[in-house]
């Protein structure tokens, strides 16, 4: 997915860097990557687009910067990457993990299930147990 269309997709609730945290949470523990075209070397670098979480956040905003904008951080301004060539791609790792999420949702709604059902069946056998007792106990 290209960078300017998964940056709109952020929630945006400080309307900073600090926006997209998560983001770069999930690109520093594997989950999600970047392919970014270093054309000194004529190559593609894969990984975060910044050495730690919080260069990695800054980048992000970067990239949700419309054209001409820019913002200072740590005393330093930053111009917005608005036409910056980059893709995001989710890792086999991040794939593992959004199944292993999948499975959770699907347990807990099982369990959901189980648990409503039990509790007709218990209401059910106590409707049962009164019924025939009372017939039972007229004559």
């Amino acid at each position: 997915m290209p960078g300017q269309e998964l940056v709109r997709l952020v929630p945006r609730v400080r309307n900073d860097h600090t926006d997209f945290y998560g983001l770069a949470a999930l690109m520093h523990a594997g989950y999600m990557f970047a392919d970014v075209s270093a054309e000194e070397h004529r190559r593609i670098e894969r990984g975060p687009v910044g050495n730690d979480t919080q260069d990695t956040a800054v980048s992000l905003y970067q990239l949700a910067l419309p054209v001409g904008q820019s913002f200072t951080f740590h005393d330093v301004s930053h111009e917005s990457w608005h036409d910056f060539p980059v893709n995001f791609f989710i890792t086999s790792n991040g794939m593992l993990k959004l199944e292993e999420l999948d499975q959770r949702a699907e347990m807990r709604k099982q369990r959901r299930f189980d648990y409503w059902f039990a509790v007709a069946i218990a209401i059910l056998a106590a409707l049962a147990s009164s019924f025939f007792t009372s017939l039972l106990s007229d004559h």
